[in-house]
């Protein structure tokens, strides 16, 4: 770091504590430059942090007092509300990235699904990691091995809670086809909406891949035309949603494949990940065309928050400073527009 700017010092005073003998002690004082404080701080927001620890979420329950119990000199409550807030190394991400830090929380993963089945969410989306370090997508030139990973510890994860098990349905979705040749023609395809001034998407892509998992999909292959969409009508119909899309409306499902009657046995308990090492990554020297679009489109969801003026400007003087730094503001970014856009929809559920 710089050396911090100069400034005038203030002092802390602690209040006087009186000896046995009643006279005060003399008032300690610490020195604090606060302008060089101020400046620390304020370097938070171009600094990538990492937290190490266990991250948890604390629960603290709010009420009157009613009564004092007749049994012990116990006061009662009447309760009010209770609320979950950050705790343990949660705690720290959380202030840190008040702060305006990106933080990299180091913890261990997977462990949502060990709880109460009944309070997983019923609607959970993981997406890969597209940036060094920690990439475990398969989009070249990374390394595959990872994306493998990450699957293979989804479905473990999963696999190893019965209660979850027998109520979960894990897809896997690719949304490209990875260069490989496909002797299908694309077919014709419903625009999702009125909007064509680039594009009038009406055809669709060279055909991709899926996984439909759970105990209560059959082994074998459904070919049935599919998209993407296909997913959200899915759960429009599970939830008795509003059309999402002109495409959607119209999107074939697959539900035709679930047999909510009979649960299959011969589901592997575990999947184990391929033993072969990772290659290392190398320096990130340039970011590729795929990075580049992430970088932009981040860029994008900035403009639609609303955030401070002055974190924005330290993120476009920090993308400045290199490629890594580019990766860096654009996962921020993106955290920050998914954060404002879950506590938008909260304030609408309250």
């Amino acid at each position: 770091m710089k050396p911090p700017k100069a400034a005038t010092s203030h002092s802390l005073v602690a209040p006087a504590s009186l000896p046995a003998q009643g006279k005060a002690k003399p008032t300690p004082s610490v020195s604090v430059d606060l302008a060089a404080l101020t400046d620390y701080v304020d370097r938070f927001s171009t600094k990538t942090v990492v937290v190490l620890g266990d991250f948890v979420a604390d629960e603290f329950q709010f009420g009157e007092i009613s009564r004092v119990s007749r049994e012990a000199p116990v006061l009662i409550l009447r309760h009010r509300e209770t609320q979950f807030v950050p705790g343990g190394g949660a705690n720290a991400a959380n202030n840190l990235a008040a702060l305006g830090a990106r933080v990299l929380p180091i913890t261990a993963v997977g462990q949502d699904a060990a709880g109460d089945a009944d309070k997983f969410p019923p609607f959970a989306f993981i997406e890969p990691a597209y940036m060094q370090p920690g990439a475990n997508d398969a989009h070249p030139p990374h390394d595959i091995i990872s994306a493998d990973g990450l699957i293979a510890s989804v479905y473990n994860a999963i696999r190893k809670n019965d209660k979850l098990w027998s109520t979960t349905l894990l897809l896997v979705l690719f949304d490209e086809h990875g260069g490989f040749y496909d002797h299908v023609e694309p077919p014709a395809a419903v625009p999702p909406d009125h909007h064509s001034e680039e594009y009038d998407f009406t055809r669709y892509g060279v055909r991709v891949p899926a996984l439909l998992i759970s105990p209560y999909v059959g082994a074998g292959i459904f070919s049935d035309l599919l998209d993407h969409t296909s997913l959200l009508r899915y759960l429009q119909d599970k939830w008795s949603l509003n059309d999402l899309g002109d495409r959607t409306a119209k999107a074939n499902t697959f539900k035709e494949v679930i047999n909510g009657a009979a649960s299959r046995a011969d589901t592997p308990a575990r999947v184990d990940s391929s033993t072969q090492t990772v290659a290392a990554s190398p320096p990130v020297d340039a970011l590729n065309e795929h990075q580049n679009a992430l970088v932009a489109m981040s860029h994008n969801l900035e403009s639609m928050t609303d955030e401070d003026p002055n974190l924005v400007a330290a993120r476009s003087r920090h993308v400045l400073t290199g490629p890594q730094s580019q990766i860096d503001t654009a996962v921020d970014r993106v955290d920050n527009f998914i954060s404002q856009q879950k506590a938008t929809v909260e304030s609408w559920i309250k």
